[in-house]
């Protein structure tokens, strides 16, 4: 028996407080992530620093899969398919926006405590579709970002 409450579709996702964000390595091993994430248009959002490990798995690999968790990365549901992109510049600024829109104080004071290292960081985001919507982009682009794309296309 399926769960009825059980995702089908990454925007399934965008009410929960924490969503488990699974990439995966060179060897295909899985390193599940919980992030927050928010919904902007058709497409859930993550924020994170160019650094990141999950930055060079997505741009690697961009199928990924998420699932609710709780605080700890405990899963709490069944997980979903998904395609991941990256993008900097004025689109990461946007998924910033679509973080704080949904955060609020919250991500403005993860912001303040990440703009206090000495040495400048580089925010990202990354954009993640279901896959048969965002699959053929992924894989027409490669391990490119999306910055010259217009609005996650």
């Amino acid at each position: 028996m399926t769960d009825p409450a059980a995702p089908t579709s990454v925007l399934d996702l965008a009410g929960c407080p924490y969503v488990l964000l699974t990439t995966y390595d060179r060897e295909g091993r899985a390193r599940p992530t919980p992030v927050w994430a928010a919904r902007d248009g058709e497409a859930l959002v993550v924020t994170t620093t160019a650094q990141a490990w999950k930055v060079g798995r997505v741009e690697r690999r961009p199928r990924i899969t998420l699932a609710r968790c709780d605080m700890r990365g405990r899963p709490r549901g069944a997980p979903v398919d998904g395609v991941a992109v990256v993008v900097r510049g004025p689109l990461a600024r946007r998924v910033e926006a679509a973080m704080v829109a949904k955060y609020g104080w919250q991500m403005r004071l993860a912001a303040l405590v990440g703009s206090l290292s000495r040495t400048p960081v580089e925010r990202v985001g990354i954009v993640i579709r279901d896959v048969a919507h965002g699959e053929d982009r992924a894989q027409e682009r490669g391990a490119a970002s999306g910055a010259d794309e217009g609005p996650y296309r």
